[in-house]
């Protein structure tokens, strides 16, 4: 199987045409066709139907497109890496919880590339931040909130900000006008909470006492803090985040909630770090936060 074979399956797929495919790709029809004919012999199954116009999918065919369609995606954001750095004499690598947005990050961006404008910034987003060796990846340094840098081993923990909890309801909900809100005011509310896969200590320790005590509540999951406010702005629930992540709305009321945890965010870099290009990366960010 090769990537040419791969690569007019999904064509045709796509564009459900053999001669748009052919275009699509500077080949010829009958050169799309050959490729897909070995393709399917080699799979031993039918992918297109080709009694049909436009060109259709079998079931076998629309479930090995599914399967594909992400790692030809991959690919070709690597190559398009790889040619839009080589004009930087190095790369930056920076990791970023997924359930945190940073308001400052751009100004951070803009500031280190005109520090350092031979640097390419390469950003990743960590999705799963219960995993332990965050930074054995190639990844310089990353964004975590605190109780998730605390779980990582061998790393320096570089504070930046800390912030406070509250809800986001929208206008008009009953807690609305509220000057703050406590755990006993959840009571009977559809309550919107991360998944335990992007959930960080604090949250998880809040969302539980969310469940132990709001008996008569609903929950709905979600996988980032985005998808929540998307969530909450769309009347499916209410939700209760860091005020870092909850951006300032007309849809969205946000209300100090009543606790003693004080989320944070800091960096992480390797205990002996020691780069010029990291160290710059550091220093701008202390200076955009402020420290």
């Amino acid at each position: 199987m090769t990537l040419q074979m791969l690569r007019c399956f999904a064509a045709v797929a796509e564009s459900q045409s053999f001669a748009q495919a052919a275009s699509q790709l500077f080949i010829t029809q009958p050169a799309i066709t050959h490729q897909i004919q070995a393709l399917e012999a080699e799979l031993g199954v039918r992918l297109i139907d080709r009694t049909q116009r436009p060109a259709r999918l079998t079931p076998c065919g629309l479930s090995f497109y599914n399967d594909i369609a992400d790692v030809l995606n991959r690919l070709s954001l690597a190559v398009d890496h790889v040619c839009g750095s080589v004009a930087f004499r190095d790369t930056l690598h920076i990791g970023c919880q997924s359930t945190i947005q940073l308001r400052l990050l751009p100004a951070v961006y803009e500031a280190y590339n005109k520090r350092c404008p031979d640097i390419y910034i390469s950003t990743t987003e960590l999705p799963d931040i219960r995993r332990r060796d965050i930074l054995s990846e190639p990844l310089n340094v990353a964004f975590l909130t605190k109780d998730c840098a605390d779980e990582q081993k061998n790393v320096r923990y570089i504070p930046l900000f800390e912030g406070e909890f509250c809800c986001i309801v929208p206008p008009g909900h009953r807690l609305a006008d509220r000057s703050s809100v406590s755990m006993k005011d959840f009571e009977g509310e559809v309550l919107i909470m991360l998944d335990s896969a992007h959930c960080p200590p604090q949250m998880s320790e809040l969302q539980t006492e969310q469940r132990r005590n709001c008996q008569k509540s609903r929950f709905y999951l979600s996988s980032s803090s985005l998808y929540t406010v998307l969530m909450a702005e769309a009347g499916l629930g209410i939700a209760v985040m860091p005020d870092f992540v909850c951006p300032e709305s007309s849809v969205l009321r946000r209300i100090p909630y009543e606790s003693d945890l004080k989320p944070e965010v800091g960096l992480v870099v390797n205990m002996e770090e020691q780069q010029k290009k990291v160290l710059q990366f550091i220093d701008v960010a202390k200076t955009v936060y402020g420290l």
